[in-house]
């Protein structure tokens, strides 16, 4: 579980790294924004029942 999550948590650093340099335009960037979190909440969720 902990290692599913730390790739999740590298696949969106990545993707903010991605979109601090702009190359991603703004409809994707609205589009990923919930995604993330989501991502972020799945991984906080399988770490608490691990």
């Amino acid at each position: 579980m902990f290692h599913k999550g730390y790739i999740i948590a590298e696949s969106v650093f990545s993707l903010s790294r991605t979109l601090n340099r702009g190359q991603l335009n703004l409809d994707r960037f609205e589009f990923w924004q919930p995604t993330s979190q989501l991502l972020a909440l799945d991984v906080c969720l399988s770490d608490a029942f691990a």
